[in-house]
């Protein structure tokens, strides 16, 4: 389990197939924050097919709170990974990074979709090297 900026996120495996998943619980405040949180969900849904954007998976309101299914990325944000090495990264690491945010961007861009808060906590990356965008809280 991890505390993120909305609320608790858990690691969660689906039996089928075990195929593992971040569960996001999500607590709103009222329904502005409820409006927004949904608009979020529904931003990565559209993004589907893009391989730099975090995939969410499912979505459920229940019991006042928001289920949110995402795709797992183990290894964490970027702000972690800098934080480990001590600010010390290979410059080819750092190309591939930037390369792969960059094409989320584009991707959003092309859209229509801007996500207004491009940050190493919101570049998420697991153990295979996938970079993700993350965070479409900001995004309109």
């Amino acid at each position: 389990m991890a505390k993120g900026s909305q609320g608790l996120v858990f690691h969660v495996r689906r039996l089928s197939d075990n195929k593992d998943f971040a569960l996001k619980f999500i607590q709103p405040k009222d329904i502005y924050d409820y409006n927004n949180i949904k608009n979020e969900v529904a931003l990565m849904m559209l993004c589907e097919e893009e391989d730099s954007i975090l995939k969410c998976i499912d979505a459920y309101d229940f019991k006042e709170r928001l289920w949110v299914f995402l795709e797992m990325m183990d290894v964490g944000a970027m702000t972690q990974m800098l934080e480990e090495r001590r600010g010390n990264m290979d410059e080819k690491i750092c190309a591939y990074i930037i390369r792969k945010t960059l094409e989320g961007i584009k991707y959003l861009h092309s859209r229509g979709i801007v996500h207004r808060d491009i940050k190493s906590d919101n570049i998420l990356v697991n153990k295979k090297g996938d970079i993700k965008i993350a965070d479409f809280g900001y995004a309109t």
